[in-house]
C-alpha cells in the first residue's frame, strides 16, 4: 500500500531540513579547522620570519649602541650624526632613534589602548629614554656619562604594501612598532655596576635588555606581539 502523497512530501521536507542542518554543522567544523590551521601556520611562519628580523635588530642596534656609547666619551660631536642615522633592518624596515616633541611625547610612538604588561612597560621606558641628540649635549652629557643604566628607544619605520601576512609582513604592516633597549654597565669579574664613563676599559660589559613590540590587524582581529631578550656589548 502506497503512502499518501502528503505524508511523502512531509518526509521529504524533514529529510531536506536535516540535510541542511548536517551540512551547516560540517561546514562550521571545516571553517573552524581552516581558521585553526591558519593560526597555526601564522604562528609558525611568523616565528621564523620574526626570528630573522630580531637577529638583525640585535646585531645592528648593538653595533650602533656601541658606537654611541664610545663616541659619548671620546668624540661627543659625532653623536648628532649617530643618533640621526636610521638603521636598515631589511624587509624595507628601518629604525630611527626616537625623538621627543614636547611634553615628553614621541612623534609617532603609540600603542593600542590596552597593551599587555610587557608592551606597556616597554612603551613607558621608551618615553623616558635618552636616545635623542639634546640629551647628550651641553650640561646633559656629564649626567649621561655618570649614569649606570640608560634607556634607548627606536621607532620602527614600516613600509606600506601587501607583504605576506603570515611572515615578516605582520611587522611590515604593523600600525605601531618600537624597540626598547635597557642598557646597564657592569664589571665582568663581579657584576659591579659602573658608570658609562668607565665602560670600555678592561673587563667591562654592557648588558642590553631589548623588547621589540608591534601591533597590527589581521582581518578583523587586532594582534599584539612582542619579543624580549638580552644581548651583551663587549668593548
Amino acid at each position: 500500500m502506497r503512502e499518501p502523497p502528503s505524508l511523502q512530501a512531509g518526509f521529504s521536507l524533514v529529510e531536506a531540513m536535516v540535510s541542511i542542518v548536517l551540512l551547516s554543522i560540517v561546514g562550521f567544523f571545516i571553517l573552524a579547522s581552516q581558521n585553526k590551521a591558519q593560526k597555526i601556520m601564522f604562528k609558525g611562519t611568523s616565528r621564523d620570519a620574526h626570528a630573522q628580523i630580531v637577529s638583525v635588530v640585535k646585531s645592528k642596534s648593538g653595533k650602533a649602541l656601541e658606537q654611541i656609547l664610545t663616541a659619548a666619551k671620546s668624540n661627543p660631536a659625532a653623536l648628532t650624526t649617530l643618533l640621526n642615522t636610521d638603521l636598515s633592518l631589511g624587509e624595507g624596515i628601518r629604525m630611527n632613534w626616537a625623538k621627543p616633541v614636547g611634553n615628553n611625547k614621541f612623534v609617532t610612538m603609540q600603542y593600542v589602548s590596552n597593551p599587555d604588561t610587557v608592551a606597556g612597560e616597554a612603551l613607558k621606558a621608551c618615553r623616558q629614554s635618552k636616545s635623542f641628540v639634546k640629551a647628550w649635549q651641553g650640561p646633559e652629557l656629564p649626567q649621561r656619562l655618570a649614569s649606570k643604566q640608560l634607556m634607548f628607544c627606536g621607532q620602527m619605520q614600516l613600509p606600506q604594501g601587501t607583504a605576506n601576512e603570515y611572515g615578516s609582513g605582520s611587522i611590515a604592516q604593523a600600525k605601531a612598532s618600537f624597540l626598547a633597549l635597557d642598557v646597564a654597565f657592569t664589571k665582568v669579574i663581579d657584576g659591579t655596576a659602573i658608570p658609562l664613563s668607565e665602560f670600555g676599559t678592561g673587563g667591562t660589559l654592557a648588558t642590553v635588555t631589548w623588547t621589540l613590540v608591534w601591533s597590527f590587524e589581521k582581518g578583523k582581529d587586532k594582534v599584539q606581539q612582542f619579543r624580549k631578550g638580552i644581548f651583551h656589548i663587549v668593548p
